[in-house]
């Protein structure tokens, strides 16, 4: 049988063979040595402080040769595992990749969103609020305790 190794992520351990590993060297698994600085000699086992919640499908790219995610997955926490393991973003499979971009898209979206409906909480004369018009405006319909009117709408 294969060299079966341990691999603690953040407390969990995970068992896999290092020729599973050694299938991608380029990556941070893939050049695990036993004179590695994460090898804990005394345990037997690689210690990375790490979340273990995504490290199940990190393990699956190197058993299937591709990272499926799930879909309630956060596309910037991938993407800083992505970095930290050093598998490509081009090892996630089209169907992942696009959901991926989606998030990414919508996020940005919202941020865009959220800046451009942002209102001053100074207003600095005709320049900034057009006389407190639209402060008013905004107060009215965002802020239903504003006014004795806008708590009727």
């Amino acid at each position: 049988m294969d060299n079966i190794i341990t691999l603690n992520i953040g407390g969990t351990t995970f068992l896999t063979c290092m020729s599973t590993l050694k299938k991608y060297p380029e990556t941070r698994l893939g050049r695990l040595t036993t004179s590695s600085p994460e090898y804990v000699l005394e345990k037997h086992f690689y210690f990375f402080d790490r979340s273990p919640d995504l490290f199940s499908r990190i393990l699956d790219f190197y058993r299937n040769d591709e990272m499926h995610l799930q879909a309630n997955c956060c596309s910037q926490l991938i993407q800083k595992e992505l970095d930290y393991w050093e598998i490509q973003y081009s090892d996630i499979p089209q169907c992942c990749r696009s959901t991926i971009l989606k998030k990414e898209t919508d996020l940005k979206t919202f941020q865009k969103l959220k800046i451009s409906t942002e209102i001053p909480l100074a207003c600095d004369g005709v320049t900034e609020c057009g006389n407190g018009l639209q402060r008013k405006i905004w107060l009215f319909v965002n802020e239903p305790l504003s006014s004795t009117p806008a708590k009727h709408i």
